[in-house]
């Protein structure tokens, strides 16, 4: 079975929504291991450039492998996850969900969009990084958070855990 290391990442302004976004990725979806500091967000959160954007990214990634096939319950799980959060009144963030394999890193969503790859019914996938040469490279060279050097830098070491996961076979 195919097996691949879930993250989830929330692009935020506020640091309190941290502490309950922390918790209901624990309670909600699993233990997480590998996680980033907060990175500042050159970006808005509709994508465009922003010097001033006050934003930042905060990734973390689930300790266990799982089988590609939980795509859809890890999807739903994150909706419950952003739901949550805007119930307790949080202010402006957004979350981001996907996985690493051995070749790429791939984002996942419950909609279709022009460059997301329909998966199965409600589940829609997006190629963001691939590993090239013991690197994270941008396909299209434009993928927003993932053109952030520390973001590639997590990915990259994201990437290194999970080859080493798959080789003892966990």
């Amino acid at each position: 079975m195919n097996k691949v290391r879930f993250f989830i990442f929330i692009t935020f302004t506020d640091n309190n929504v941290l502490i309950d976004f922390l918790r209901l990725v624990t309670e909600k979806i699993g233990k997480y291991d590998f996680f980033t500091q907060n990175i500042k967000n050159p970006f808005d959160l509709s994508g465009n450039f922003s010097a001033n954007s006050g934003l930042k990214i905060k990734a973390v990634s689930l300790k266990k492998l799982y089988p590609i096939d939980k795509c859809r319950t890890f999807v739903k799980r994150s909706g419950e996850i952003d739901d949550k959060l805007q119930s307790l009144g949080h202010g402006q963030f957004r979350l981001t969900c996907g996985y690493v394999n051995h070749y790429q890193v791939v984002t996942l969503y419950d909609s279709p969009g022009p460059e997301r790859v329909y998966m199965s019914k409600n589940l829609f996938a997006q190629v963001q990084l691939v590993h090239n040469n013991g690197h994270m490279v941008s396909p299209k060279g434009d993928g927003r958070e993932f053109t952030i050097a520390d973001m590639k830098k997590y990915f990259e070491d994201l990437h290194s855990l999970y080859r080493e996961q798959t080789a003892k076979g966990s």
